[in-house]
């Protein structure tokens, strides 16, 4: 939502077009950071390569590939 908000759409003659997601989910658990890597990539070129989700207070990382 922020970066469409921020950015707006990138077109794909942008260098930003292909570049690789990380999406902030704050999910609680690994599964449901893992579901949202099959979500909308931050550009129609790129895919999602990193999820984030919050356990005991402390943000972690899920690779999608």
């Amino acid at each position: 939502y922020q970066w469409n908000t921020i950015v707006g759409s990138v077109p794909t003659s942008s260098p930003l077009y292909r570049l690789p997601s990380w999406i902030a989910t704050g999910a609680p658990t690994l599964a449901a950071a893992q579901q949202a890597c099959s979500g909308t990539p931050l550009t129609g070129g790129g895919r999602i390569e990193v999820t984030q989700y919050v356990v005991g207070g402390f943000d972690r990382n899920a690779s999608c590939v």
